[in-house]
């Protein structure tokens, strides 16, 4: 059944994958006698009044039957004057009425042009100007909006069918404008990745395009994918003989061809890539990803550069006074950190949660600002949350490293105002939650550092390390060419507390926990039995006023207790499905939810990665966080993938925050390299007042007798032997 007519109204859309529900006028009554129809289909985000021809068929949907369109295919109709009229009203400008339109489909007749020929011609911005009404600039937005709907709808019929999303091809439209076709059919593994779109989606494309299993853009981008996947496990480098295989392994995940290419011609790509380096200086050749190795040098160059220019900075008088004076009630262990304040060398404050970091941290900058009371002194952290942290329990100004490097957004890129010719304005910087730092942000950190200010880097070596490549914290002051010093007492809890207890019985890796009040245990036969303890700590627990007061993490994205099902489980608790909502991919957000973003984001609406948020309210192209602090940001659709439901978070995304009560799910899937005492420990770490841990089969043994970090490979010791 094919119905000429004009697109309505929206009643509901997943914004990233195009399924729609909506309202459509035909131009003619059907054999049923009707011509308003609802509709259901993957469609682009059309504007009302848009001209359209759909193809499908109807059915009877829901309890009452009503009838419902389901859209096989649908495509854009100017061929007559009543469309054409419809579809250019619906690419004016607010405040352009019926009479501009009309102007405009006369001016096509008397130059015998038809919509799309007029949108097709370089001249097109000036032929719309000569009509009354258009200035130069309404004549541009019309163009580009007209235009870019045209493009839109062909991509969507050559594209939708390898699960390529509405927001990916309108993405890969504004970058490539009217050359998009173009670009895609000569290189789609570039064009499409710089679109943000899955290889195996390419690859189906470019399969059905003429392109061969052989061919070289195609292996040099399974390339760039096995070294994206080497960074992505944590390693900066992995030994010859492990990279072909760990090559193939990715192909054979990802790969729409049954071939395989020679391995000749896998190696020659690998060798000749620009996404990787190969090192030969130290005996057994190393394959790294080229970010990596740029970082660590870099990192190893800028630490070098900073201890060569230490100078000396309190002495030991000056030190002892504050000790016996404004610091007398710190205990020993606390005193003897000061020793890191004699110079300008970078230098290491360690320790677990509870040791009186905080305290120290403290003593320490009032103890450089008694001396030096004109210096500045910035005190930053890896994440928002982390940063207001410090800000709390030490009444320091903080913020997070990428606001004190003055990080901006400009085509979608981001880069930092700070830097080597425009360096951080502080003599003494200090980074909070140090093992959470990761080595691409740590080289253009240093970029950014004077060579005579003063580093401090504050964290825990047991907690997890960054997600990118190496372990920072633990490679650098094991390198033993700067000065650290480890608290050792313990302040946040009670010594006979169970959460300090077991914290320490986790990093021996003993079993046998101390079970109170404050610290629960619960053990299931299998994830559904764990999932129906977490509905009911949702219900009698989780406060949506005090919303941060309850949190639950677990190792995984996905399983019946991971982050997505937890999430899901909470949705349905407090929600009901017929309630207003909004769609992005597999997520519906509902007013009240919780949500956390998952990036930085500079200016007027600043957000960053880590914060947590309620959802304030919605529209249809917005919507509104706030916080608990009654701040609110407005977060346009087009940046819907920086948000992403928080009624549960994985570890990693909640490392630096803490909690009155943490909910900690193990799923009996978790995948092996997720297994290790440092997730178990980090976890339990996030607590202020009492842990929750629902344990499927035997997983909390399993995490607790596991390797307390797994292997990393990382050259930052090597390069800074050399060098120092």
């Amino acid at each position: 059944m094919t119905i000429d007519g004009v697109y309505q109204k929206t009643l509901f859309r997943n914004i990233k994958s195009g399924y729609t529900f909506f309202q459509f006028k035909g131009l003619k009554y059907d054999e049923d006698g009707e011509n308003f129809y609802n509709c259901r289909g993957v469609i682009p985000n059309y504007a009302p009044k848009t001209p359209l021809t759909i193809t499908g068929h109807k059915e009877l949907s829901g309890d009452k039957k009503e009838p419902l369109f389901i859209v096989d295919s649908i495509s854009l109709n100017i061929n007559n004057d009543i469309l054409a009229k419809s579809f250019v009203m619906a690419h004016l400008e607010p405040g352009m009425g019926s009479a501009c339109a009309d102007r405009v489909i006369a001016y096509l007749k008397i130059n015998n042009m038809t919509i799309d020929q007029l949108l097709q011609s370089d001249k097109a911005v000036g032929h719309i100007e000569q009509i009354k009404g258009f200035s130069h600039k309404k004549a541009v937005a019309f163009v580009k909006k007209a235009e870019g709907s045209l493009i839109e709808m062909d991509l969507l019929k050559e594209l939708s069918p390898y699960g390529i999303s509405f927001t990916q091809i309108n993405r890969l439209r504004k970058m490539y404008e009217r050359n998009v076709r173009t670009e895609i059919k000569e290189n789609p593994y570039l064009s499409m990745k710089r679109a943000e779109i899955p290889f195996e989606n390419i690859d189906a494309y470019a399969r059905d395009n003429g392109f061969t299993f052989c061919d070289p853009d195609r292996i040099r981008s399974i390339v760039n994918q096995a070294f994206y996947y080497l960074a992505t496990t944590g390693n900066s480098y992995c030994s010859a003989k492990e990279i072909l295989p760990m090559y193939r392994k990715i192909e054979k995940r990802i790969s729409c061809f049954d071939e395989q290419a020679p391995d000749g011609l896998v190696l020659f790509e690998i060798l000749s890539s620009k996404a990787g380096y190969l090192d030969t200086t130290t005996g057994q050749p190393r394959f790294y990803s080229r970010k990596s190795w740029d970082a660590e040098s870099e990192i190893a160059g800028g630490l070098a550069r900073l201890k060569r220019k230490s100078r000396t900075m309190l002495n030991d008088r000056e030190i002892d006074d504050y000790l016996n004076t404004d610091g007398s009630y710190l205990d020993d262990s606390q005193k003897e950190a000061f020793c890191l304040l004699k110079d300008t060398e970078p230098c290491f404050l360690i320790g677990g949660p509870g040791t009186g970091k905080t305290t120290t941290l403290k003593n320490l900058v009032a103890c450089y600002q008694k001396k030096y009371p004109d210096k500045r002194v910035a005190v930053c952290a890896p994440t928002g949350r982390a940063a207001e942290r410090i800000k709390e329990a030490t009444g320091l100004a903080s913020s997070t490293i990428h606001l004190l490097m003055e990080y901006r957004i400009e085509d979608g890129q981001s880069f930092p105002m700070r830097n080597e010719n425009n360096p951080i304005d502080a003599d003494f910087i200090i980074i909070d939650e140090f093992s959470m730092v990761g080595i691409y942000l740590f080289k253009s950190f240093l970029n950014a550092v004077g060579d005579e200010t003063k580093l401090l880097f504050v964290g825990d070596w047991n907690q997890l390390p960054s997600v990118e490549p190496g372990f920072l914290l633990h490679d650098l002051v094991n390198s033993d060419k700067f000065h650290y010093f480890e608290l050792s007492s313990t302040h946040r809890q009670k010594k006979d507390s169970s959460i300090c207890i077991n914290r320490d019985l986790i990093l021996e890796g003993k079993t046998e926990l101390k079970q109170d009040s404050h610290f629960i245990i619960k053990r299931f036969h299998n994830d559904s039995e764990a999932r129906m303890e977490a509905k009911r700590i949702f219900e009698t627990l989780y406060d949506p006023v005090n919303y941060q007061k309850l949190h639950v993490i677990t190792p995984q994205q996905s399983g019946t207790i991971g982050v997505q099902g937890l999430n899901l489980l909470a949705q349905e608790i407090f929600h009901n499905a017929d309630e207003d909502h909004i769609c992005y991919g597999e997520d519906c957000f509902y007013r009240s939810d919780k949500v956390m973003t998952v990036r930085n984001v500079y200016g007027d609406e600043s957000y960053f990665n880590g914060n947590l948020w309620l959802v304030h309210d919605f529209c249809s192209e917005e919507m509104i966080l706030s916080a608990d602090d009654d701040t609110n940001v407005h977060i346009h659709e087009d940046h819907y993938e920086d948000i992403a439901l928080a009624y549960a978070t994985t570890v990693h995304k909640y490392q630096g925050s803490e909690g009155e009560i943490i909910v900690i799910a193990l799923p009996s899937d978790v995948a092996p390299s997720m297994i290790s005492r440092s997730i178990l420990y980090t976890a339990v770490t996030r607590a202020i007042d009492k842990v929750i841990i629902l344990s499927s089969e035997n997983m909390l043994e399993r995490f607790i007798t596991a390797d307390i970090h797994p292997k990393r490979n990382s050259g930052i010791v090597e390069k800074l032997e050399k060098i120092l």
